[in-house]
C-alpha cells in the first residue's frame, strides 16, 4: 500500500528535489567547525549553542598545534580527508557516499562533544577523570565506555560487528583493549572508527525497512479485519498528523516543547495501557494518560479521536514517513540497531521529533534532528547551496546512489 505525495499538502514536512547539475560534496571546500564548550543539556538555539566567536575557521592554521585541544576538530577532520581513499575502497563506498556520511561524521562530533571543545569532554580526557570514569564503568557497567569526539562504545562495536569491520579498524591503528582501554581520545582513530560505524549502520537500513514494512502491514491488516479500507485508514492518520504538525508550526517554543514531547511519549507507551491497568514501567508509559496529554496540549485546534492513535502509527509506519539513510544514521548512532533501537514504536517517536523538530534549538530532546541539522550545515558548506534543504537533499541523494542504481533510476 502507497500514497502518492506528489504535490500533496499533507505532507509539508517532507523536502522537494534539487537541481543535480549543482550538486557538490567536495570535501576539500569546508570553511568551519560548530564547536562550543556547552555540554548537550545547557544548549539552546544554533546561536546559543555554536556561537560565532566559538567556531573554528578550518583556514585558521594558527590555531593548529598538535595535541592542544584547539587541534582536536583538525586532526578529526583531516583523518576523515588522509584515508578517503582507503576507507572508500575497503567499505566500498563511491566517493559520494563517503563524503556525505563525512558530513554525518562532523555533524555528530559537534552534537557528541562540541567537536572536541566540550567542558565535560576535556574533564573526561583528564588523568584523574579518566580514571575514576574508568574505574565506575568496569564495577556499574555491561557497556563499554563511550570515547572519542564522536562517542563510540568501541569494545562493544568492535565486539559484535562483523570481524571484516573490526579489521579494517584495527588495520589503521584503531585499538580497543577493554571496556576501559582504547585509543579514540586520538581523534585521528576516533575519524576512522566513526566511518566503519556508519558504514555498519548503513547496512542495517534493509533491515530496518523491512522491519517497518512489516510493522505497517500488520497494522493494516488490523484495519482490514476491522472491515475499514486500510488506504483509507493510512489517509486519515496522515489527515491527523498533518493537523498536528500545522498546529505545531503556529505554537510558541513552550507549546512545541509540550507537543513534541507528548506525541513521543504516546508512541513509546505501552499499547493499550490505561489509568485503570497502567504501564509497568509507570505514568510516563500509560498509553491513555500520554494520549489526554497530547490532546491538552494540542488545544482545541486539533481533535483526536478516541481510536486516533492506531490510525496516526499506521501512517507513521508507512513508506512515506519512514527515515532515509540521513535520518537512520543520526537516529541509530544514538539509539543502536540492536533490538532496542529497532522496535517501531521507538522509532516512529524519532520519526516525530525529526518531523516536529525546532532547526535552531540544540538541546538533547532533539539528538536526531540536531545531527541532521549539523551535517546539513556542513553540506552546506561544501555544496554551495544557499539553503539548508538543499543541502540536505545533497546528502540524502548521494546515499541513495545504490538504490538507485539497483532500481535503474539513476
Amino acid at each position: 500500500m502507497s500514497t502518492n505525495i506528489s504535490g500533496n499538502s499533507s505532507f509539508p514536512w517532507i523536502k522537494t528535489s534539487i537541481d543535480n547539475s549543482k550538486r557538490d560534496l567536495r570535501m576539500n571546500l569546508m570553511s568551519e567547525f560548530y564547536a562550543t564548550n556547552l555540554p548537550e543539556d545547557e544548549r539552546g538555539t544554533f546561536d546559543e549553542s555554536f556561537p560565532e566567536g566559538a567556531r573554528l575557521k578550518v583556514e585558521d592554521e594558527h590555531l593548529y598545534t598538535k595535541g592542544s585541544d584547539c587541534s582536536q576538530p583538525y586532526e578529526f577532520y583531516n583523518s576523515l580527508i588522509d584515508n578517503k581513499e582507503y576507507l572508500t575502497n575497503t567499505l566500498d563506498l563511491s566517493s559520494e557516499e563517503y563524503d556525505a556520511l563525512t558530513c554525518i561524521a562532523l555533524g555528530l562530533a559537534s552534537q557528541e562533544t562540541g567537536m572536541g571543545m566540550e567542558d565535560g569532554y576535556l574533564e573526561e580526557q583528564s588523568g584523574l577523570y579518566s580514571l575514576a570514569r574508568k574505574i565506575g564503568i568496569t564495577f556499574g557497567s555491561k557497556h563499554s565506555a563511550s570515547s572519542g569526539l564522536t562517542q563510540i562504545k568501541i569494545y562493544d562495536q568492535m565486539e559484535n560487528m562483523e570481524r571484516f569491520y573490526s579489521s579494517i579498524m584495527k588495520q589503521k591503528g584503531v585499538e580497543a583493549k577493554s571496556k576501559t582501554s582504547d585509543n579514540l581520545n586520538n581523534p585521528e582513530y576516533s575519524a576512522i572508527a566513526t566511518m566503519v560505524v556508519l558504514k555498519t549502520i548503513m547496512l542495517n537500513y534493509e533491515n530496518y525497512e523491512k522491519t517497518m514494512n512489516e510493522n505497517h502491514q500488520n497494522l493494516a491488516q488490523e484495519f482490514e479485519n476491522q472491515g475499514i479500507n486500510a488506504q483509507d485508514a493510512e489517509q486519515k492518520g496522515f489527515d491527523y498528523l498533518s493537523q498536528i504538525y500545522q498546529k505545531y508550526q503556529n505554537s510558541s517554543d513552550e507549546e512545541k516543547i509540550e507537543i513534541r514531547l507528548a506525541f513521543k511519549q504516546l508512541l513509546k507507551s505501552t499499547d493499550g495501557s490505561t489509568k485503570e491497568n497502567p504501564s509497568p514501567d509507570g505514568e510516563e508509559y500509560t498509553e491513555e494518560i500520554q494520549f489526554e496529554r497530547l490532546k491538552e496540549a494540542l488545544g482545541n485546534d486539533v481533535t483526536l479521536e478516541d481510536d486516533a492513535l492506531s490510525y496516526l502509527k499506521l501512517a507513521l509506519s508507512s513508506e512515506i514517513c519512514q527515515m532515509d539513510k540521513v535520518e537512520y544514521c543520526a537516529y541509530a548512532w544514538n539509539s543502536g540497531t540492536g533490538e532496542t533501537g529497532m522496535q517501531p514504536d521507538r522509532i516512529m517517536a524519532e520519526k516525530i521529533g525529526i518531523i516536529l523538530s525546532d532547526p535552531e534549538d540544540f538541546d538533547y530532546d532533539q539528538y536526531a534532528a540536531n545531527v541532521i541539522a549539523l551535517s546539513e550545515k556542513y553540506a552546506q558548506q561544501v555544496t554551495g547551496y544557499d539553503n539548508t534543504d538543499d543541502a540536505y537533499i545533497a546528502l540524502k541523494e548521494a546515499l541513495e546512489e545504490d538504490d538507485k542504481e539497483e532500481k535503474g533510476t539513476y
